[in-house]
This record gives structure tokens, C-alpha cells and sequence, in this order.
């Protein structure tokens, strides 16, 4: 019997033992297990915990099959009917992990104030990642404790009677992309066969192509450059504020958040925290704010983090800085360009270096004095290989001597 998660838990298991020819998708078992919690809150004292569901999937490989499943995906579905299903939109919120739907305006069984519906992955598979969930002091690829440095610490949710599991130097891992499709439309419908299903789990096409944000029929790009938003998050954009990408197909909506990908050895397996998260407000866009805003008092509430790819940076215009800064670049994920954007508060000579993920030294990207003020570098990854890189940001004063040193991580997308 597993730990009590809520004050209200379900518990189930089952495999992927069904022989092909009673599949969907005619492919034989993996040896799959799932081990499914369904726990909720609904006497917490926030409202926004008491609106929620959670559920944990624990995915094991049993070995009977294969020792080894290479590249496994996880994938949070969902066909979210929100109301009259044929109204509905889809969005992504890559600062909560999230897929969402909402309506296109008014709904005739919710009225004027349709709710918005979150799926989030709240805490995901820990991972150890060198040079970013830890510094691999002794450079052998592995968190050594005692001899590595953490720079974060991955959670673990046990539930009662147990304690929560910390995990310094491992991070839980975020999604890597979003997928929606639109219910048996022809070519961007429900997929047909196991490959087109691994294609929207990557975030891509039917056909494993890219999306293209520029060319995308179902999509819409506001008050921003289309070359500049990566095509792995369907519509990343604020419809609130109406910018970014956005949809303009209304439908029967379905879609995907998605992590990985994972090697998952025999008797090994992976856990995925996650949260359905219903909001509303006074219309269909502020029940988006609303759901936003539950989210971020869970998030709080369970001490979980945003391990999110930002899509975006605040414009400081006509200011003369009084502090050194290097904001995060956009769009992050890139391919191939990416725009990173610092500021000085003195005349400086200024370094700006791109290492891979073991530490070796890509490029020098920038080699400059300066003067005070705010300015925009462009890095352009072509040639390089899909995969998280560090941008090492240098800066140290002419006149008083005073160093300012920050370094942002990157994630190309090729």
C-alpha cells in the first residue's frame, strides 16, 4: 500500500501487458508498470488547493521485455472539454509548466465567465545535471556529495507517514515541450500511428517536422518577431495581454505537456508530481489571470520551483543603469539566434564567453569596452548541437576596478 499524499488519495496500478492486435497503436509491450496516485486537499485552508487535483504517476520499467527503454517521453494529456467543446483554445505557460485551455468568449453552459483549465507538472523526475543542478568539482559526470557543490536540490513528496525526500545537486525536471492537436482534423488531427504520437510528444509535427511559428495555419504572432519564438511550446504567448503567439483556431481542443527524454533501465523508474488547476474569473481571459495566480500559491504552498525556459525579457528604455545586470536571453530555447541583453553603470571592459554543459569553452562571444548603459548581443548557435549551454557574463569597471560576474543558462533547439 503506498503513503497517503492528500487528505483524500486514490491508488492504482496497471501495465501495458495488452497484446497488440487490442491496441490502439498495433505495437507490442514494453513491460511498463504505472503506479497511479490521485490525491487532493478539499478542507485546506486556500481556496486554490481545494480547486485542485493532483495526481503522481510512478513509471517502472519491469524488465521483462527490454533491460533498457531508450529516449522515453512523459506526457500529460488531456482532451478538455470546457463547456461547448467546439470553442475551446489552447495555450502554453512556460513560467508554470503548464498547458492550458480556455473559451473563445462566452460558453453556453458557463455564460459569460468561462473557467480556464491548467494541467501542470508540478514536481518532475529528479535529475543530476553537471553545471547546472551542481558543479562538478572533480569532473567525473557524477554528484559526488561532499566533493561536488549543489546549486539546487531536487524535492520528493512522500506523503504520510513518510518525510519529504530532499535531493541536493539533482533538480526536478520541467517540460521540454507542448503539443495540441485539433480533435480528427486531417492533417494536425489525432495521431494515427506510435510515430506521430512520438512527434507531438517532441513537440513537433505529425510528420516530425518543425513547428515554424512564421508559417503555423492555427497560430497567430502579436507585437513580436515570429523568428524569435521556439516552436516546441504551442502558443507561448500572453492571451491576456494579447502578445505573443497565440491561437486562432477555436476548437475540440486536445493536448500534451511533455518531459524527456529519459533512458529508463530495467527496474528503474521515473515520477512525475502533477496538478489539474481550474480558475474563474469575471470573462474567459481574466479566468486565465485567476488560474495563474492559484498556481503560483501552489507552487508556494508545496515548495516546488519553476524549471521553466523563459520566452521573455522587460524592456528598461531611456534609463542609464546604476547596477551591473545580465538578464536572461530571448527567445530561450533559440535556433539559431538568441538576444542577450546586459547593462553597466560604468565604463567597463566587457567579456561575454558560451561554455557547453561539461564546462568546455565554446566561444568568445563578445570582447568590449564600454560605456554605461544598456546593450543587446546577439548569439547565433548555428553549427552547434541541440543542448544546454551557460553564457558567462564578465564585467569589470575601468575607473574603481569593481567585477560583476553572472552566467545564465541557454537551451538550443535545433
Amino acid at each position: 500500500m503506498p503513503e497517503i499524499l492528500g487528505e483524500i488519495s486514490y491508488w492504482c496500478i496497471y501495465n501495458d501487458g495488452v497484446p497488440k492486435e487490442l491496441r490502439r497503436y498495433p505495437i507490442d509491450p514494453t513491460g511498463i508498470e504505472v503506479r497511479q496516485t490521485i490525491y487532493a486537499f478539499p478542507n485546506s485552508s486556500s481556496q486554490e488547493v481545494r480547486n485542485a487535483v493532483f495526481i503522481r504517476y510512478e513509471i517502472v520499467n519491469k524488465g521483462t521485455v527490454v533491460q533498457i527503454l531508450p529516449e522515453a517521453y512523459y506526457s500529460m494529456w488531456s482532451d478538455t472539454d470546457m463547456g461547448e467543446y467546439t470553442d475551446d483554445l489552447y495555450g502554453t505557460d512556460t513560467l508554470r509548466n503548464s498547458m492550458y485551455f480556455y473559451n473563445e468568449g462566452s460558453d453556453g453552459s458557463f455564460g459569460v465567465n468561462p473557467p480556464s483549465v491548467f494541467h501542470t507538472i508540478l514536481f518532475g523526475q529528479p535529475v543530476f545535471v553537471p553545471g547546472v543542478s551542481f558543479t562538478d568539482v572533480n569532473n567525473n559526470g557524477v554528484y559526488d556529495p561532499g566533493v561536488d557543490i549543489p546549486l539546487d536540490t531536487a524535492r520528493v513528496p512522500m506523503g504520510e507517514p513518510f518525510t519529504e525526500k530532499l535531493l541536493p545537486g539533482a533538480m526536478n525536471f520541467g517540460s521540454t515541450s507542448t503539443q495540441h492537436y485539433l480533435s480528427a482534423h486531417p492533417t494536425h488531427g489525432d495521431p494515427q500511428t506510435v510515430n506521430e504520437l512520438r512527434s507531438y510528444q517532441q513537440g513537433r509535427q505529425k510528420n516530425g517536422l518543425i513547428i515554424d511559428p512564421c508559417t503555423w495555419p492555427y497560430g497567430q504572432v502579436y507585437s513580436d518577431s515570429c523568428a524569435r519564438i521556439p516552436g516546441r511550446f504551442l502558443y507561448s504567448g500572453d492571451p491576456v495581454t494579447h502578445k505573443g503567439w497565440l491561437t486562432n483556431t477555436p476548437t475540440d481542443q486536445r493536448g500534451m505537456v511533455n518531459a524527456g527524454p529519459f533512458n529508463l533501465n530495467a527496474g528503474d523508474s521515473i515520477t512525475f508530481h502533477t496538478a489539474i488547476v481550474i480558475g474563474r474569473g469575471t470573462n474567459e481571459l481574466n479566468s486565465i489571470t485567476v488560474t495563474r495566480a492559484a498556481i503560483d500559491t501552489i507552487f508556494s504552498r508545496f515548495g516546488a520551483k519553476h524549471h521553466f525556459y523563459p520566452t521573455g525579457v522587460k524592456e528598461v528604455a531611456g534609463v542609464l543603469p546604476d547596477e551591473y545586470r545580465l538578464y536572461q536571453n530571448y527567445p530561450n530555447p533559440f535556433n539559431p539566434e538568441t538576444e542577450v541583453r546586459f547593462a553597466i553603470r560604468e565604463r567597463s571592459k566587457v567579456t561575454m564567453t558560451v561554455y557547453d554543459i561539461l564546462g568546455g569553452k565554446v566561444a568568445d562571444i563578445l570582447v568590449s569596452e564600454l560605456e554605461r548603459g544598456e546593450y543587446r548581443h546577439t548569439f547565433n548557435g548555428k553549427g552547434l548541437s541541440s543542448g544546454v549551454y551557460f553564457i558567462r557574463f564578465e564585467a569589470r569597471s575601468v575607473t574603481t576596478g569593481v567585477e560583476f560576474t553572472k552566467t545564465i543558462k541557454a537551451v538550443l533547439l535545433q
